[in-house]
């Protein structure tokens, strides 16, 4: 996610199905920290007004399966990224015969 041009509130909030899994921001000083994260993921402020949410490997289950995300600029709720469906290929399933 990228901040929009002119906007001077460096931070965004991420989504999983509607619900706010994290929220990212980059201070005046250059400090990056995350706020109200959910431990499954990673958090980052890429580079000034660009940050990112990642999926640890380890982390990709079927309860990731099909789950809708959303950047959200923090300043104004209205610049928002499309949602996004997660599809994750490879998925192990056990069965028990």
């Amino acid at each position: 996610m990228t901040i929009p041009p002119g906007q001077i509130i460096d931070a965004v909030t991420f989504t999983r199905n509607g619900i706010r899994v994290g929220l990212v921001a980059r201070f005046s000083n250059g400090t990056c920290a995350s706020f109200d994260t959910h431990p499954r993921y990673n958090y980052r402020c890429e580079s000034d007004h660009v940050f990112s949410l990642i999926i640890p490997a380890d982390n990709m289950t079927e309860y990731e399966n099909n789950s809708v995300w959303q950047c959200i600029y923090f300043g104004d709720g209205r610049y928002r990224s499309l949602d996004q469906l997660l599809k994750i290929a490879g998925i192990n399933k056990w069965f028990s015969y």
